[in-house]
């Protein structure tokens, strides 16, 4: 596609090669356009000089206009880095489905899910919570709410058939010393701990469960190393680190597929 100066510089050829121009002015470069006949010099010479002035005239225009275009995009592109910076400064949701992180990286993060899928048949798991997204939602002196639900799973999709939850209620955890407590509201009462102590050095027959909704569902210091009915062998608490786990021997009515969902935010 030609551009508007290309159209009128093709213009301004025509006219001076196709056509016999008279009565040209010096002054304002106005000409009439007749029948094709001898061009006399004088006028030839005019319409050159004339044609000399509307291109500098148009090549002006052209830059002018170019540059005006470049100051726009450059004003675009301002305006599009601003918004691309007050993005990053809005917190965004982040979700670990048994394994699979979905975040948007460089936000704040203001809800975390995370959902560990179990069978009756299945043996005890545990989804290990990511201790950044733990430390970033809830280490701040305010902590963060807390809540955890067992989720009955259809067996054809993951269609919710219904769900038991506990909570929400308030959590803190100190990024320093890993020291958490948990408010009233999940018909636990206050209840502290310090995760990394090595609990289970010292007692073994303590669970390191802060939170749990069915039995099965459970948030706790540590993963289960093994199960039997009931009976529920825990890791060591060595180092700092939470855990969704769920128990599949500890959930009853014949549910075959469930979920656990641990919420903070």
């Amino acid at each position: 596609m030609r551009s508007p100066f290309a159209w009128r510089l093709m213009g301004l050829s025509m006219a001076l090669w196709g056509c016999v121009v008279t009565s040209a002015s010096a002054s304002d470069c106005s000409f009439a356009v007749k029948g094709a006949s001898a061009i006399p010099d004088a006028a030839v010479l005019r319409t050159l000089r004339c044609l000399v002035v509307e291109l500098d005239r148009l090549q002006r225009e052209n830059a002018a206009l170019k540059e005006r275009l470049r100051r726009e995009n450059a004003a675009l592109e301002k305006r599009l880095r601003a918004a691309e910076a007050l993005l990053t400064e809005l917190p965004a949701a982040y979700s670990n489905i048994d394994g699979v992180i979905t975040q948007d990286e460089g936000r704040a993060i203001d809800t975390a899910t995370f959902v560990l899928s179990a069978r009756s048949t299945g043996g005890a798991s545990a989804l290990p919570i990511d201790q950044r997204v733990l430390e970033e939602v809830c280490g701040t002196r305010v902590g963060c709410s807390i809540s955890i639900a067992f989720r009955h799973i259809s067996l054809f999709n993951d269609t919710p058939k219904d769900s038991t939850l506990t909570g929400p209620c308030q959590f803190t955890y100190a990024p320093d010393d890993g020291a958490w407590s948990i408010g009233g509201g999940c018909e636990t009462g206050a209840l502290s701990g310090i995760d990394g102590d090595r609990f289970a050095d010292e007692d073994p027959t303590v669970e390191p469960v802060i939170l749990g909704a069915q039995g099965a569902c459970l948030f706790s210091e540590s993963a289960p190393s093994r199960s039997v009915g009931e009976s529920v062998a825990f890791q060591s608490d060595f180092s700092p680190g939470l855990f969704l786990v769920s128990l599949p021997l500890r959930q009853a009515a014949g549910i075959r597929r469930y979920q656990c969902e641990l919420v903070l935010n």
